[in-house]
């Protein structure tokens, strides 16, 4: 059958626990960064011991097929096509987007907030397009920049901050034995850690939003204009504020982490929002045609090799994918 597509489906079921989800995202990345023999016999173990670990096994491999294929086999298992939770969670988003537009809080100069080029150049560490760097600062702070981000560190003898420039961070503090204050600056207003690991990105125009995402501990979010007091975010949760709002904490995923391991996973993320991530990591023009920007990606991808996960595309979804250059590339549908 020409130009079809066909997806191995599996019987409807609840929305897997995001722990879960998370951890076949880790062993994903693992096998891909070339794991060993016993890694692999340790992921098989861990597929088997749980029908929910095999789902979410097989979701995540949906396009990795090198990596499913390095796998042990462990009889049929269940195919990749599963939880449909993704779709309820971009409707929330949209929800609170909304709530900033309407209800009367407006987000100021940060939706127009453009990058300014010479403080990403001088700042004190910082990350082209494409690569990932981990850094431990002074105080034993370890801080992950994902890629073309970019960041000062303020060290005195009375604080301890970051200055988030441009992208997106993942910060783990430190023990400050004088017990100095700690804080990441952004554009929109203060995150204040409680002893905690955190991620804090930059959203891209028009929102121009701060999204802030706790994995352990908590946070305080202090936008720069607010008169209310600040939002507390736990472990688990996270939240986007502008200079004035911050939207209800919502359930947050540690599979928002995967670049930490060289991996984007999508679980059921539209086709358009699948392609303006991956366009983060690669030089260059990549877009994704209306049309069909809202096909459900699935999966776990390299993003060490943007232009493989751009050739597995059409091998499982109706796109073509059309480059005048590597670096002027489009995916459309493949019915044009």
């Amino acid at each position: 059958m020409t130009g079809e597509v066909v997806r191995p489906l599996v019987p409807e079921r609840e929305p897997l626990d995001a722990r879960v989800i998370s951890r076949a995202a880790e062993w994903v990345a693992r096998l891909h960064g070339g794991g060993s023999e016993a890694d692999v016999a340790a992921c098989a173990r861990w597929r088997q011991a749980d029908p929910d670990h095999e789902l979410a096994w097989q979701r995540m491999t949906g396009l990795a097929r090198d990596i499913a294929a390095r796998a042990e086999p462990i009889g049929a298992g269940v195919a990749s096509q599963t939880l449909r939770h993704a779709a309820h969670q971009n409707a929330r988003r949209r929800a609170l987007h909304w709530m900033l537009a309407t209800g009367g809080v407006g987000l100021g100069a940060s939706a127009f907030a453009v990058r300014e080029p010479m403080k990403v150049w001088r700042a004190d560490l910082r990350t082209v397009r494409g690569e990932r760097r981990v850094a431990t600062l002074d105080d034993g702070t370890r801080v992950e920049l994902n890629t073309d981000s970019a960041i000062d560190v303020l060290m005195s003898a009375a604080r301890r901050e970051i200055v988030l420039i441009a992208g997106e961070i993942v910060v783990t503090t430190g023990r400050d034995e004088t017990r100095r204050p700690f804080a990441v600056r952004t554009r929109n207003g203060l995150v204040r850690p409680i002893g905690t690991r955190f991620q804090v990105r930059e959203m891209p125009a028009p929102d121009g939003l701060v999204r802030v995402a706790v994995f352990d501990g908590e946070v305080d979010v202090v936008p720069v204009d607010a008169a209310l007091t600040p939002l507390r975010v736990h472990a688990g949760q996270q939240t986007e504020f502008s200079r004035l709002h911050a939207t209800p904490a919502v359930s947050a995923l540690e599979t928002t982490l995967a670049w930490g391991h060289g991996m984007l996973v999508a679980d059921e993320m539209p086709l358009g929002d699948f392609i303006a991530e991956l366009s983060r990591y690669r030089t260059g023009f990549l877009r994704c045609d209306p049309a069909v920007a809202a096909l459900p990606v699935i999966g776990a991808f390299p993003l060490d090799d943007t232009d493989r996960v751009l050739a597995m595309l059409p091998h499982v979804l109706p796109v073509r994918v059309h480059s005048v250059t590597r670096y002027w590339v489009t995916v459309g549908s493949a019915k044009l």
